[in-house]
């Protein structure tokens, strides 16, 4: 996709401005498109796609850490008014 650059609108004709309207418009769904593979694909891991298990890091899953560390049952506890 190749970079645009933002026309002095003053010097625009309003069917220049409609034109730029609607170009812009055409890209909004291409864009919104890319961005949900991306996110897609930043949320895969090696359990889930083909990417290796280094590719992982050393973070660890969230709820495994919350089971580890005992908050788990600390919010439960608090959740019940115990």
């Amino acid at each position: 996709m190749r970079e645009l650059e933002l026309p002095d609108l003053t010097t625009l004709t309003s069917d220049q401005k409609d034109n730029l309207i609607r170009l812009l418009f055409e890209q909004v769904p291409i864009l919104t498109a890319r961005v949900s593979e991306l996110e897609a694909w930043l949320s895969k891991d090696s359990h889930d796609s083909s990417k290796p298990p280094f590719s992982d890091g050393l973070k660890k899953k969230r709820s495994l850490e919350l089971k580890r560390s005992g908050i788990k049952g600390i919010s439960m506890a608090l959740s019940f008014n115990i």
